[in-house]
């Protein structure tokens, strides 16, 4: 009869997620009742649990942090933070999409950086009559950023304003 209530606590205690008190009562019962083989199996069951519960816990809060990371686009420390992650967490496919996710964000912001940096470089050489390397250099970025639009029609009015420049020294 004791067993018996014993258990039923043990299963109040596992519904209502009091998972520790759970343990400490399983262990409680298989010290009283150590024939009982089911109280040995339930209780490495709980204990599984909570450990299991304990590392999705600890999963998504890394993988929280790891989200923070990729928003405030420090992506070299998301890259890193998911391959140290993959190591604590192997168990866990959704570290290799985000670490491709890191990866791709990072890319494309570094991208995005060369673009603007290079556009600059260019506009500069517009503003400075450069003509000549302005159009060398508006044709480098339509050939490595074929995607931006703005590019084409940039080359055409650069390669107009040098034949006008050329044309008023001539």
């Amino acid at each position: 009869e004791a067993y018996l209530e014993g258990r039923r606590e043990v299963v109040e205690l596992m519904k209502s997620r009091r998972i520790d008190d759970a343990i400490t009562r399983l262990q409680e019962l298989a010290a009283a009742f150590p024939d009982e083989p089911q109280v040995e199996n339930d209780l490495r069951r709980a204990i599984a649990h909570r450990d299991e519960v304990a590392r999705k816990a600890a999963f998504a809060k890394e993988r929280e942090s790891l989200q923070g990371l990729v928003t405030s686009r420090e992506f070299e420390q998301a890259v890193y933070k998911t391959q140290e992650l993959m190591a604590i967490f192997p168990q866990e496919p959704e570290l290799v999409d985000l670490l491709d996710r890191a990866r791709e964000a990072r890319d494309r912001a570094a991208r995005k950086e060369a673009y603007a940096r290079r556009r600059k470089d260019f506009e500069e050489l517009v503003r400075n009559r450069d003509f000549d390397a302005a159009v060398t250099a508006v044709e480098r970025l339509v050939a490595e950023f074929p995607e931006e639009p703005e590019l084409q029609e940039d080359l055409r009015r650069t390669r107009a304003a040098r034949n006008q420049a050329q044309h008023k020294t001539a």
